[in-house]
């Protein structure tokens, strides 16, 4: 009798044990399905990410190309124009009819280069080979250049709003420069080029496509250096990629100013023609163009932001699980913010202690963020951390850090880049788009820091 009960009471215990046993697979089954859900999440956000990217991309490069031929079509027929104006060429007939403005162009020519008008005459453009070189001084060079000086000097702050308007818009929006796409952009919106890409001007045969004022005005500009690259003229393939700084921007307004009034007016000084052009056909035109993305981007902020937005950032630093989130990444943060300091230096020449714009770009590309932001975005946060650390410095009585700085010689301290993970993680999760899915900061700054580390393989 005894001997059965001890083993009825091992029976049981061994029904216990398998139970036990029973319930801790169940709960292992379902911690590893919610993982493997979590993950299949994830995973397919990615790849709809990639997908909407790859599809963007695709209707961009279909568009450029439509654009490229249209262009070259375009170059064709104005070249067929220059060629019958000047006579090179018997006829120019297509298929018995003569080209499209062919006629007025040819009677039309030579009217606006006496009268100096709108478009001006197309020997001001490239006919003759005068404007492919410096122009020839005359006796009153000094004087005249002393006058279109005062003028751009009178405007100055206006043209830096001008090209920074084109250039900071660009996709290069670290390090905003023109580029014959943004000159294109500038020379529509004045219309002062003939596009048929959707531009302000319609179609008119007396105006010159875009790429021959970038060329003539390249050809023109005295022989300076931009940047480190000396201008390299005569060779469209070569001036196609050429570059326009800020420091040159004023003379290509010059050289346009005279492209479109004429040079050598008896009735008018250099500089009475640049500041007619600037006033009538330039700041009219830009004004509203600056004004318009002003507002847009105005708008688009408050579109993307959610109604709790204005305060995210002091939520994400007053956040005890935001808190605890950043220590548990800490060593990864800060290993990433030294090591983005070592390469920075190395590739861009510094010596500096901090990370620069450009090693924040490199961080916010490396780790598979940079299709969800745009640098324009990048570049705003960046300088966001640093004028919020200089107002800090600034009521702690020591000096602000950006006072009369270029953005390129800025850096974040170790602390300002936790800061800007903060502003990351609030302006690519906190969009309307996805703040539905992360609502709280420390939901957003756990899919970012997923992202970069875990996510991105880092």
């Amino acid at each position: 009798m005894e001997g059965d009960g001890s083993l009825e009471s091992r029976l049981r215990y061994i029904e216990q044990g398998s139970q036990q046993l029973k319930q801790q697979m169940q709960v292992m089954k379902q911690l590893v399905t919610t993982e493997v859900d979590e993950l299949r999440g994830v995973l397919k956000l990615q790849v709809e990410d990639m997908k909407n990217i790859i599809i963007q991309q695709d209707n961009l490069y279909t568009e450029r190309i439509r654009r490229l031929e249209a262009r070259v079509e375009q170059l064709a027929e104005f070249s067929l124009h220059l060629a019958q104006s000047k006579g090179l060429v018997g006829s120019l007939a297509r298929d018995g009819q003569p080209p499209a403005g062919g006629a007025a162009f040819a009677a039309e020519s030579p009217q606006l280069g006496a009268a100096g008008g709108r478009g001006g005459d197309l020997d001001a453009h490239i006919g003759n080979h005068a404007p492919l070189g410096p122009a020839h001084d005359s006796d009153d060079e000094g004087q005249e250049k002393a006058g279109h000086q005062a003028v751009l000097a009178k405007y100055q702050e206006k043209i830096r709003q001008v090209y920074r308007h084109y250039t900071e818009t660009a996709s290069r929006a670290l390090h905003p420069v023109m580029t014959l796409h943004q000159f294109t952009k500038f020379t529509k919106d004045c219309g002062l080029c003939n596009s048929s890409q959707g531009g302000t001007v319609a179609v008119n045969a007396y105006l010159p496509p875009p790429e021959l004022l970038w060329m003539n005005c390249l050809r023109r500009l005295p022989g300076r250096r931009q940047g480190k690259k000396k201008v390299v003229t005569g060779n469209f393939a070569h001036e196609r990629v050429q570059e326009v700084t800020a420091e040159l921007f004023p003379d290509v307004l010059v050289i346009l100013a005279e492209e479109q009034y004429g040079r050598g007016r008896q009735d008018m000084d250099r500089g009475q023609v640049v500041e007619l052009f600037l006033t009538r056909d330039v700041f009219p035109a830009t004004d509203h163009k600056i004004l318009q993305a002003t507002t847009q981007r105005t708008m688009a902020r408050d579109k993307r932001t959610t109604p709790r937005a204005a305060s995210s950032i002091n939520d994400y630093v007053d956040n005890e699980e935001v808190k605890d989130l950043l220590a548990e990444y800490k060593t990864r943060i800060a290993n990433t913010f030294s090591m983005y300091i070592s390469k920075s230096n190395a590739q861009y020449r510094r010596a500096g202690g901090g990370l620069p714009l450009q090693g924040f770009s490199d961080v916010v590309k490396d780790h598979g963020l940079l299709p969800l932001i745009s640098k324009s975005d990048v570049r705003e946060i960046f300088l966001n951390v640093i004028h919020t650390a200089d107002v800090m410095r600034s009521a702690a009585g020591q000096a602000p850090q950006a006072q009369g700085k270029n953005p390129d010689a800025l850096e974040l301290d170790k602390k300002g880049f936790f800061m800007a993970l903060r502003h990351l993680a609030e302006h690519v999760y906190g969009e309307r788009a996805m703040a539905e899915k992360y609502q709280t900061p420390e939901a957003r700054l756990k899919k970012l820091l997923s992202k970069m580390y875990l996510l991105a393989g880092h």
